[in-house]
């Protein structure tokens, strides 16, 4: 019975006097709720006192009641001892009846504490039902109210039953999930004679510059040369007029031994770069097939000046010659070559051939030859231009081109 709780009122002490300073109550209304501890009342569970406290409790109350009335009834006459005396022993034979007939009761608590659960079970599961119900009227008329059943691929289902297979699958679906086939050799080569026979097509619709007039049509693909300046392969991805060309390779003709041991003058990635940069433009509708020959061929120029400068330079370094070398530089603009420059003697002392080389400008005010290469802006692609200083006399002269 010790391991049993009580449930009582918490009563706070007073002075109400020694009856009540327990907090043990006195009348009918205090109702005592016993349950046991394994499995105690969610609602009550703050409220649970042990049955072994109730009963000290009461005990030390009489015990407490019964030393006061001992040491104030000597004082009072015999009636009153008497009387106070029956007083107490009645109020304490109530405490221990109600303790006796709660000690009684608990052992049929277990009864009435398994029933509440059950109770707060049944309620518990009811409202669970009634959520239930609610939220599906709202997905029946709210979330659902557009929903339609698709219709049945019944001759999908006839094929899986009776054959065993899927045949229907979507394309789409083959498409991602299934790698392409590669195309034969005899496939390849069915393609490059339909291309040999569009990109003629193609030309024939298309503006291009009379310097691309000399081409070469083989393996799907055409070969556009520029003498002296660069070869182009381009080929097309398709038959649709509105796909531009695609540059597949460039290769510049421009070529000299003597600088860089021979090797080419266009770095792989320059070119590399050039080709990403007018298929840019191609794609982008933006240049034609004479827009990358005006570039292309300004490109030519500007490296076909930069040999020169770099042939000069090797020339002035090598063989120590005073009398030619670079004036002036201006690099894709223009380059100045002076040669048989006489140099003044200063203060009447000859010039040394060191002091002629490592002359500067300053020094230089005796007569000069200069001869100029420019590149002109005459036309849309460029071109080269000499001039020459002092002007040359008519008929002493005759006209060259630069390649």
């Amino acid at each position: 019975m010790a391991s049993q709780v009580v449930g009582i009122p918490n009563h706070s002490n007073g002075p109400s006097g020694p009856s009540t300073q327990f907090g043990v109550p006195h009348n009918e209304q205090d109702m005592m709720v016993v349950s046991r501890p394994n499995q105690p009342h969610p609602h009550q569970q703050q409220e649970m006192v042990k049955l072994s406290l109730i009963i000290e409790r009461a005990v030390q109350t009489a015990y407490h009641e019964l030393i006061v009335l001992a040491e104030l009834l000597p004082r009072k006459p015999d009636v009153e001892r008497k009387v106070e005396l029956c007083k107490w022993c009645v109020k304490t034979r109530q405490m221990f009846v109600r303790v006796f007939a709660l000690a009684k009761w608990v052992n049929g608590a277990a009864k009435v504490d398994k029933s509440t659960h059950m109770t707060d079970f049944l309620h518990t599961q009811a409202n669970y039902f009634v959520m239930t119900a609610d939220r599906l009227h709202c997905i029946a008329n709210e979330d659902l109210a557009n929903a339609k059943l698709p219709t049945f691929y019944i001759p999908h289902a006839v094929d899986v039953l009776s054959t065993g297979s899927f045949p229907r699958l979507p394309c789409a679906i083959r498409d991602k999930v299934v790698p392409p086939e590669k195309a034969t050799p005899t496939q390849k080569a069915s393609t490059l004679r339909k291309l040999d026979k569009i990109i003629p097509c193609f030309l024939a619709d298309s503006d291009f510059p009379k310097e691309f007039s000399e081409y070469q049509i083989s393996g799907g693909r055409v070969t556009f040369t520029v003498e002296k300046e660069f070869k182009v392969t381009l080929t097309l991805f398709g038959v649709d007029s509105s796909l531009p060309w695609r540059i597949l390779d460039i290769l510049f003709l421009i070529r000299d031994d003597s600088v860089g041991e021979g090797a080419p003058l266009v770095h792989e990635l320059q070119k590399n770069y050039l080709v990403a940069f007018l298929q840019t433009k191609l794609n982008a509708k933006e240049f034609h097939l004479t827009d990358v020959y005006h570039y292309l061929h300004r490109f030519c120029l500007h490296l076909k000046l930069e040999v020169i400068h770099a042939q000069l330079l090797c020339l002035a370094m090598e063989q120590r010659n005073p009398y030619i070398g670079v004036e002036s530089y201006k690099v894709g603009k223009e380059l100045s070559i002076f040669y048989w420059k006489e140099m003044k003697r200063q203060l009447g002392k000859p010039v040394s051939i060191h002091d002629k080389f490592n002359a500067t400008a300053a020094d230089r005010e005796a007569s000069t030859n200069l001869f100029t290469i420019l590149i002109t802006l005459e036309e849309s692609s460029g071109a080269f231009a000499v001039s020459h200083f002092p002007k040359l006399e008519a008929g002493k002269h005759r006209e060259g081109e630069i390649g």
